[in-house]
C-alpha cells in the first residue's frame, strides 16, 4: 500500500471514531431506558404471580395494566460538524481510489480525469478541516495541461493472461535488462547490435512494470517526461564514468613518462596516450551536447507550463471582471 493510501485510510478511520464518540451519550441514554424497561417487565411478572395466588378470594381478576407505547424518537438532524466529517470521509475515499489508479499504467480518459482532480480534492479537505468554504472547481483550481497527442506508430500490445506465462515473461525480460546493464558498463563504443539492445531498455522496463502491475496490455509510445529525464541521467552518468576511467589511465601514463626505463606493457600504455586523449575529447563533446539537449528540453517544458498558467490566470481575471 502506498503512503498516500495509508494516510487516507488512517484519516477515514479517525473520522469514523469521531462520529462514534458523538453517538456515545445517545447510546448510553438508550441503554439506561432499556435496562429500566427490563426492570419494569420483571415487576409485572411478580405482580401477575401474586394475582394468581389471591384469585379465589377476589371476585374478579384485576385488569392487567396496558404497557405504554413508547413514542418514536424524532429524527435527529446531523450537526454541521457531522456533515463536515462526512464530507471529509467521502473525499478521503476518492483520494484512495486515485492512489490506486496512479499505480496502474495506461489510464483511459475517464480514469485520468479522476487522477487530475487530486490537487482539488486535497485542497477541499484542507478547507473543510480549517472550517473554510470549499474552493470553486472551475475558478480556484488550475486545470491540468492537455495531454500530448499520441505519436504516430504508437501501438497497444496484449500481455499474456496466464499467471505462469506472465511470471516466465518477467524473468526473461529481467535477464535481458541485466545483459543491458553489463553492456552499459563496458568501456569504449558499442557495436550496432549492442547499442540496439541498450536502446530497448525503456520498452523492456515498461513491459516489466505493466506485467507486475497486472495490466492486460502495454501501450508503446513516446517516452514520458519522467522517462526522458531518466534516459538523460543514465546517459550522463555513463559518459561521466567513461571520462573518469580514461582520465585515470592518462594519469598513470603521465607517471610512466617520467621514468627512464619502461617495460613493454608500460610503453604500450604511453603509445596509446594519443588515442585515449582523442576518445576522451569525443566523450566530453557528447556529454556537452547531451547536457545542452536536456537544458533545452527543460526550458521548453517550463515555457509551456508558464504559458498554460498565464492563460488560466487571464481567464480567471476575465471572469472576476465580468462578475463585478
Amino acid at each position: 500500500m502506498s503512503t498516500a493510501a495509508r494516510i487516507a485510510e488512517i484519516q477515514e478511520k479517525l473520522a469514523e471514531i469521531a462520529e462514534l464518540k458523538k453517538l456515545e451519550p445517545k447510546l448510553k441514554k438508550e441503554l439506561e431506558e432499556l435496562e429500566a424497561q427490563a426492570g419494569e417487565d420483571d415487576d409485572e411478572e411478580d405482580d401477575q404471580q401474586e394475582e394468581e395466588e389471591v384469585e379465589e378470594e377476589e371476585p374478579a381478576p384485576a385488569p392487567e395494566p396496558v404497557a405504554a407505547v413508547p413514542e418514536p424518537e424524532p429524527v435527529k438532524q446531523a450537526s454541521p460538524e457531522e456533515v463536515r466529517l462526512k464530507k471529509i470521509k467521502a473525499l478521503n475515499k476518492k483520494l484512495q481510489q486515485i492512489a490506486a489508479l496512479k499505480g496502474k499504467g495506461g489510464l483511459d480518459p475517464e480514469a485520468q480525469a479522476k487522477v487530475d482532480r487530486e490537487p482539488l480534492i486535497k485542497k477541499q479537505i484542507a478547507c473543510l478541516k480549517e472550517g473554510k468554504d470549499l474552493p470553486d472547481e472551475n475558478d480556484d483550481e488550475e486545470p491540468p495541461a492537455p495531454p500530448p497527442e499520441p505519436a504516430e506508430g504508437s501501438k497497444t500490445v496484449a500481455l499474456p493472461a496466464d499467471p505462469a506465462e506472465r511470471e516466465k515473461r518477467v524473468k526473461a525480460l529481467k535477464k535481458k535488462l541485466a545483459q543491458i546493464t553489463a553492456l552499459k558498463e563496458k568501456d569504449g563504443p558499442l557495436d550496432k547490435e549492442a547499442q540496439e539492445k541498450v536502446d530497448s531498455e525503456r520498452t523492456l522496463l515498461r513491459e516489466v512494470a505493466a506485467l507486475e502491475a497486472g495490466d492486460a496490455e502495454l501501450v508503446l509510445g513516446p517516452p514520458t517526461d519522467s522517462e526522458k529525464y531518466e534516459i538523460y541521467l543514465s546517459a550522463k552518468h555513463e559518459l561521466e564514468r567513461k571520462i573518469k576511467a580514461i582520465t585515470k589511465k592518462l594519469g598513470a601514463i603521465d607517471g610512466h613518462k617520467g621514468k627512464d626505463e619502461l617495460d613493454n606493457h608500460a610503453k604500450a600504455k604511453v603509445e596509446n596516450e594519443a588515442s585515449l586523449k582523442k576518445e576522451k575529447g569525443e566523450l566530453e563533446r557528447r556529454l556537452g551536447a547531451l547536457n545542452k539537449e536536456e537544458a533545452l528540453r527543460v526550458a521548453k517544458r517550463l515555457d509551456f507550463e508558464a504559458d498554460h498558467h498565464a492563460h488560466h490566470e487571464e481567464k480567471k481575471a476575465s471572469k472576476k471582471k465580468k462578475g463585478r
